[in-house]
Formats: structure tokens, C-alpha cells, sequence
């Protein structure tokens, strides 16, 4: 019997990281085999991932251990599905794991193929450089052709490709699982600001969801690390002299990134580092996605 891989994802307002996640990955997985919990606007987001198994997950109201609580669920469905599936992944639906054309045009398969029960790809932002590409997001195109910058971000090589159970802490960076490999010929692309305006929007809404309905202050606690950032983002890079690489995979920095510092609660923490300089894509990740 064919190996199987289960895919997971939760959204709440991500109408266009939806969109992006599922036409990619629906590429190489049956639908049959994707898993979306919806945190809200049910029926939309049914109508949205047609043909996925789409699990209405209730809302409370929100709590300074809501994030807390929230990993706690995608563990333990992720984990569950460890027994019925050779390999799992969660990854939020802004996310989107891609392997080096180079080395194999299928990441499915790919993965399936790997010997080891947990797994991270090295993670990048991909970065909005407005100077250089002014024009809005066009959904008709590749991604990657319109939006060709990247930083260095280990904070989203997280271990969240698995072959057993595996508990996260919040926002999935680290989980109780010592042993993880790193895999250079992988890599975790986050979306959170692939393109400014949406950027603002999404900012927007996060603040809104967290603040006091009476001060509109947004209250401590609540919500992710990521919530409070506002479009300043865009101004901390480098952009002075863009280097086209070769290879996304930076050995050094995630070999320091990886390293244990000690544990909290069962959790096993690490070293991520965040850079500033802004790189370009390899052109022939272009069409990826």
C-alpha cells in the first residue's frame, strides 16, 4: 500500500493564504487528504476548501492563554493522525513548504521517502520590497515570480513535519522532540509579508481582535508575538545590495539556530535568529508556487 501523508491547517480570516496554500499543495496531495479547521465564517471557508476534510472548530472568547490553548489542539489532532498516516505536517495557512526543484520536483513524495520522524525546513520571510516590486498581488500569477526577496528567519524552521506524536508550544517553534533534522533542501516560506497591503489589512484586524472593545488598547496578553507589528516591519531590512543566491539553505546560521539552550515545560528551546538582509530568490523556484 502506498505511503500517505495527512496536511493541516486552521483559518480564521485568511481568505487569501487559503487560496495560495491549497492550490499549491493540492498539486501533489489528494484533497481527501487535507485537513482544514476553521476558527470561523464556516460556510465560507467550506465553500473555500471544497473537497478537504473542513473540521469547524469552536471560538471562545479570546483569553491571554488563547494561543496557548490553541497549540495545544493542533497537537493533538497532528498527533493522532501520526497513528493512521506515515507522515504528518502542520503548518499555519501563510506557510508554505517547498523542496529545491533541484533535488525533487514532488515534496510529498519527498518527504515520504525521508528516514526521519521529525523533520524542519528552514525557514524565510518573504519580504514585500515595494521599491522594487510596486505592483499589488495578482492571484493569476506565481507568487514567487512577483515576490522574489527573502530574509533569513529560523524562528520558522519549526518541526512541524513528523512521523509521531509531537506537542508544540505556541506558535509552533519549538515542540517536546529533541532529535529534529534540519533538512537543507527544504524550505518554509512565510507569507506574512509577501505583499504590503494585505500585510496592513491582516495587521489591521489581528490589533482589532485583541484590543478592548471600550479603549481600542490592545490588551496584554492576547494573541501572538506577531499581532502588534504594524507596517514598520517593511523598514528593518537591508536592501542596499540584494545578492541573488543559489541555495536558500544557510548552514551556518542554522546550525547555530538549532542548537539547545534548555528546556520549559516539556519543551525543548532553541537558538532562532532573525536577519535583516534581504536576498533573491533562485530563479528556478519562481514557479513553485
Amino acid at each position: 500500500m502506498p505511503k500517505q501523508l495527512a496536511l493541516f491547517t486552521m483559518v480564521y480570516d485568511d481568505d487569501v493564504f487559503l487560496d495560495i496554500f491549497l492550490r499549491y499543495w493540492a498539486q501533489f496531495l489528494p484533497l481527501k487528504n487535507i485537513y482544514v479547521l476553521i476558527h470561523a465564517d464556516y460556510e465560507k471557508y467550506e465553500a473555500l476548501a471544497a473537497g478537504c476534510n473542513c473540521i469547524r472548530i469552536n471560538r471562545p472568547e479570546m483569553h491571554k492563554d488563547s494561543e496557548v490553548d490553541r497549540w495545544k489542539m493542533i497537537s493533538h489532532f497532528a498527533s493522532g493522525m501520526s497513528f493512521m498516516f506515515d507522515r504528518v505536517i502542520y503548518t499555519d495557512v501563510d506557510e508554505i513548504i517547498v523542496v529545491d526543484p533541484d533535488i525533487a520536483p514532488d515534496p510529498v513524495q519527498y518527504l515520504l521517502d525521508q528516514r526521519y520522524p521529525v523533520i524542519a525546513a528552514p525557514g524565510v520571510d518573504l519580504v514585500n520590497i515595494e521599491a522594487l516590486e510596486p505592483q499589488p498581488y495578482d492571484p493569476a500569477k506565481p507568487v514567487l515570480s512577483q515576490r522574489r526577496h527573502y530574509a533569513l528567519n529560523s524562528w520558522y524552521t519549526k518541526p512541524c513535519i513528523t512521523t509521531k506524536p509531537i506537542q508544540w508550544c505556541s506558535g509552533g517553534h519549538f515542540s517536546d522532540i529533541e532529535k529534529v533534522h534540519v533538512d537543507p533542501n527544504l524550505t518554509l516560506v512565510h507569507l506574512r509579508l509577501f505583499d504590503a497591503r494585505i500585510f496592513e489589512d491582516r495587521s489591521a484586524a489581528r490589533i482589532k481582535m485583541i484590543s478592548d472593545k471600550e479603549t481600542g488598547e490592545p490588551i496584554s496578553g492576547l494573541g501572538g508575538k506577531t499581532w502588534r507589528r504594524t507596517t514598520d516591519q517593511f523598514e528593518r531590512y537591508f536592501t542596499d545590495d540584494i545578492q541573488q543566491t543559489d541555495k536558500i539553505f544557510a548552514f551556518g546560521h542554522e546550525k547555530k539556530s538549532h542548537e539547545v539552550r534548555g528546556t520549559r515545560d516539556g519543551y525543548v528551546l532553541r537558538n532562532p535568529k532573525e536577519k535583516r538582509t534581504i536576498q533573491r530568490i533562485p530563479a528556478r523556484y519562481e514557479t513553485l508556487f
